[in-house]
């Protein structure tokens, strides 16, 4: 506000009055830490400048209290330079504001590239733009794929066969939009490619190259079909399965610079030069042996052009063939010989037995290496080592497997009849090389008058080992208070279990035989003339069995498990025929897979094949889906089993 002249000092002289005042410091302060209102507009500003010079005189009034000033002050020159104090004090308070006004309007306002991409998302003429590109886009055809192209693919499915046979031509390339793939055994590539129009091209050693156009659509069109020109002889070429003769899909043939693939009927067409008679190639396929082959450069479909390959896989056997007893080594079909362990000429046939796990992972030999007593080994097939792991002074009884667990007894010949475990029962873990103790006998009295434990009727059970236990006495012990009885040991639970005490003092010798591969009967005869009780032992159970004698001397199957465990393997005479039947874990559901004169069975190989002995001499092996039309077993080698010793992986009942 201007103020009043009355308010005013009298200027000293003249040129005081002339000259504005000093602008106190707290005013300047005031100034620049009060700026104007943000809603205060520049209009606003330049009106306060005009007008504060013209402020009106306010009305002079009397004061009854204050005498009148003298004339002076009230002449013309005084009330100017008034005037001018004022104007000039306006313009600097104006001055300073409008300086920090105009350094806030050199800060920028915006935040970032953020609120500039929101203004423009907000932007209606934005998207207005943005429609009308795309409506110039999605006009014309040629541009309109080529975007959605880059943004939607579909399948597109291309079946390369060869001109002249109609044949599917495997392993071609085939490129397309971008991505390669060749052709499966039936000649197709499957390959996802952008909408719009494509060019296939498709290319393979001894064949023209060929291009092919294709529209691809929103959805799969039909199957694109090509045809290749072949520049040199189509050859047609089998391959089948060494054990058996069926087919092999998949397999790979390698002839000089080219590959195919036979389809689900294991054939195969090769395009080669015509200028040689016959190139050498490789056939191949996972899970089989890798083979070379001559392959008879020809149109024709020939017998020399069929070819077999042999599933993957070795087996292990005895042999005497050199004047000592070896554990050799083979593939499938016999080829590839080698010694695994040789033997040292101490070897007998009455101590020597080979016994393989139901996968072949392992064999146990039994051996007497160093003149001394027998002793037990390790081999592990897929690295040949041999480990001792039992040279106990004793007698072995070999049991058999039980998945990696190899069970056996021993009879000790340090430990005298009338003490504690002169009879043990043992398993040894092949995948952590460690022995299990499961049972040892009791015995009772002294050297001249004692009773003993006998372990007999050994029996492997789905992971169980099943036998029974009697007392035996020598020089009249009285056995009175001793009980016979079936006993279990459950590996996996290492539970030993016994089931029906029989008194010792009348029961006879009791013997046992298997009715089906998880099942066994026991006979238990009494020595008084009373009839012998019959027991059933199936699933970790004993039971009575209604049976009597002729059911239990029947003769029964030596039952051979799949390595899974859900196959069973056995034979059966019938009309003079050895008859070899595979059915479930239970021997239900069976079905012949071979009528082989003078065969037994050996074993299972995986669960594909089974293995079956001649003569005890003689190793073949067949499909375990079985053989038909003129298919025959593949012999695998002639091999040396000790006389009197059961083939299999198992010695049930031993």
């Amino acid at each position: 506000m201007p103020r009043k002249k009355t308010d005013l000092p009298t200027p000293p002289d003249q040129d005081a009055r002339l000259t504005a005042p000093t602008v106190p410091a707290n005013l300047v302060k005031e100034i620049k830490m009060s700026p104007p209102a943000a809603d205060e507009s520049a209009a606003q500003r330049i009106t306060v400048r005009k007008t504060a010079a013209a402020v009106p005189k306010p009305p002079e009034t009397a004061s009854a209290s204050v005498p009148p000033p003298p004339d002076t002050i009230n002449n013309a020159e005084t009330d100017k330079a008034v005037d001018d104090i004022m104007a000039k004090e306006s313009d600097m308070v104006l001055a300073v504001d409008d300086m920090i006004r105009d350094r806030r309007s050199q800060t920028p306002t915006s935040s970032g590239w953020k609120d500039k991409l929101r203004a423009l998302i907000h932007n209606k003429w934005t998207w207005v733009g943005v429609a009308i590109i795309l409506c110039f886009i999605f006009a014309l055809p040629f541009t309109r794929y080529k975007v959605l192209g880059l943004l939607i693919k579909e399948k597109v499915d291309i079946t390369v066969i060869d001109s002249q046979n109609h044949t599917p031509v495997s392993n071609a390339l085939v490129s397309l939009d971008g991505t390669q793939i060749k052709t499966d055994a039936n000649g197709v590539a499957i390959v996802k490619a952008g909408v719009g129009e494509r060019s296939a091209v498709i290319s393979k050693r001894y064949y023209q190259t060929a291009t092919a156009h294709y529209f691809v659509g929103f959805k799969s069109g039909p199957p694109l079909t090509i045809k290749l020109v072949a520049t040199g002889r189509l050859v047609p070429i089998t391959v089948l399965n060494a054990i058996g003769g069926k087919a092999v899909p998949g397999a790979t043939i390698h002839v000089l610079d080219t590959t195919a693939k036979t389809n689900s009927k294991g054939q195969a067409n090769v395009a080669l030069p015509a200028g040689a008679a016959n190139d050498t190639a490789t056939i191949s396929l996972t899970g089989y042996n890798t083979k070379k082959v001559s392959v008879q450069v020809t149109a024709l479909s020939i017998a020399a052009n069929d070819f077999t390959l042999t599933p993957a896989g070795t087996i292990d056997f005895l042999s005497n063939q050199g004047g000592t007893i070896n554990v050799l080594k083979s593939n499938l079909d016999g080829t590839n010989i080698q010694t695994v362990l040789a033997g040292t000429g101490h070897e007998t046939a009455a101590t020597t037995r080979l016994l393989a796990s139901s996968d072949w992972h392992y064999v146990v030999l039994e051996a007497n290496r160093d003149g001394t007593r027998p002793a037990l080994y390790l081999i592990n097939t897929s690295n040949n080592q041999v480990t001792e792991f039992d040279s106990s002074n004793a007698t072995f009884n070999l049991i058999g497997w039980s998945g990696h667990d190899f069970v056996y007894s021993l009879s000790s010949n340090s430990v005298s009849p009338w003490q504690n475990g002169s009879q043990l029962v043992k398993a040894y873990n092949a995948d952590q090389g460690q022995i299990n103790q499961l049972d040892q006998n009791q015995a009772a009295g002294d050297n001249g008058s004692y009773g003993y434990q006998n372990f007999a009727n050994f029996f492997l059970s789905d992971g169980t080992v099943v036998y029974s236990t009697q007392w035996i006495a020598q020089g009249g012990y009285d056995l009175s208070s001793s009980n016979d009885t079936i006993r279990t040991y459950q590996l996996g639970a290492q539970t030993l279990k016994n089931y029906e005490a029989l008194p010792a003092s009348t029961t006879g010798t009791i013997v046992a035989n298997r009715d089906q591969p998880q099942v066994i009967y026991f006979a238990a005869p009494d020595i008084n003339g009373n009839p012998t009780s019959y027991y059933e032992y199936d699933n970790q159970n004993v039971q009575t069995a209604n049976i009597n004698q002729t059911i239990f001397n029947q003769t029964n199957p030596a039952y051979l498990l799949s390595p899974s465990g859900s196959h069973s393997l056995w034979s059966e005479l019938s009309n003079g025929q050895d008859l070899f039947l595979v059915g479930n874990s239970n021997a239900g559901a069976q079905q012949q897979i071979a009528a082989l004169d003078g065969y037994t069975p050996y074993g299972w190989y995986s669960d594909n094949y089974v293995l079956a002995s001649r003569d005890n001499d003689q190793l073949y092996i067949l499909p375990a889906s079985g053989l038909s039309g003129n298919q025959q077993s593949l012999k695998i080698t002639n091999y040396y089993e000790p006389a009197g010793k059961t083939t299999g992986y198992e010695y049930s009942g031993l």
